[in-house]
């Protein structure tokens, strides 16, 4: 081979073997102690890692049989190769990062204002989270120091910055968005706010959503939420199942018809009922569940409230 594509394979090596390193610094690994080399043997089959630990056995392992996420870019002119994938997939850090982004847009309304709340958390504003704050800010919303510490270190991963030990805006936008913001089937258990029977398809609000009360005969039965920042909160764990399931889903408003009621007072009844399940399912549309796939419904009960089911139907 030309001197110019055996420096290209030796770049591609040393750039596969640094983003290894990378992703070992992200599983807790102290950088310090983590040495790379490239070596080229012609008696060795190529594209080989080893891992060898000083006193001890050395473990190796092809190419073929280390992360797969790993994808090299072959490089136009002038360019060194670089390695672009996202190392070592850790679903259950994943995972956790999509709950925690949840509960921070829900607390601050956006992962910007979140970064801003997180960045002063000590008081002190740097425009970056060293761990020390990015641990004592997962903590306020619940999670164990372990935990805390954790997802930081896959935020880093993600967001390609754990060389530089720090988190800025930018990063903490990417690490998020490369988590993925798509809900799996194994986050619906955790649902804050709803609970989810995968085998009838009911879901049932684990607090109801508060509507502003209207009287027959002094009021139009115009539904309105008492807190919409709520009812938005409850409702977009209804649409992460809708997210998952991919499935038409029915929202019911139950009301109470009084023995007592005239004609007259259960239609208004039944119109303020569907017009809260109305309400609640523009909601859904606005937070992603297709609208042609929502219906809404009234329906005459003993207790008040919203309740939903998804249904294997697809509409037309």
């Amino acid at each position: 081979a030309s001197p110019a594509f055996e420096q290209w394979f030796e770049c591609r090596a040393r750039s596969r073997a640094e983003l290894t390193r990378r992703g070992l610094i992200g599983q807790g690994i102290p950088g310090s102690k983590i040495a790379v080399n490239v070596l080229f043997d012609a008696d060795e089959p190529a594209h080989v890692f080893d891992f060898a630990i000083p006193g001890r056995e050395a473990m190796s392992m092809l190419a073929s049989e280390a992360p797969s996420r790993i994808e090299m870019v072959l490089p136009t002119q002038g360019k060194q190769p670089t390695a672009v994938a996202r190392l070592f997939p850790d679903p259950d850090a994943d995972r956790g990062l999509r709950l925690l982004k949840r509960d921070l847009e829900a607390l601050h309304g956006d992962l910007t204002s979140a970064f801003r709340w997180a960045d002063e958390i000590n008081g002190c504003r740097c425009n970056f989270l060293s761990m020390t704050k990015a641990v004592m800010s997962f903590m306020k919303v619940g999670r164990t120091r372990y935990d805390a510490r954790s997802l930081f270190k896959r935020m880093t991963v993600l967001a390609q910055c754990s060389k530089r030990g720090d988190v800025r805006l930018e990063d903490w936008h990417s690490a998020f968005e490369a988590c993925s913001e798509a809900i799996s089937a194994e986050d619906l258990p955790a649902l804050q706010h709803v609970m989810f029977d995968g085998s009838t398809g009911a879901i049932t609000l684990r607090e109801q959503i508060n509507f502003k009360r209207r009287i027959y005969g002094s009021d139009k039965p115009i539904a309105d939420y008492v807190q919409p920042d709520s009812a938005t909160t409850i409702l977009k764990d209804v649409a992460d199942i809708c997210e998952v399931n991919q499935l038409p889903i029915d929202v019911v408003r139950t009301y109470v018809p009084k023995a007592t009621a005239s004609d007259a007072e259960l239609t208004f009844l039944q119109t303020f009922a569907t017009n809260q399940a109305s309400l609640v399912a523009r909601t859904l549309a606005t937070l992603g569940v297709l609208q042609t796939w929502i219906t809404a419904k009234a329906e005459a009960s003993d207790v008040a409230g919203t309740y939903f089911k998804l249904h294997g139907e697809i509409p037309t």
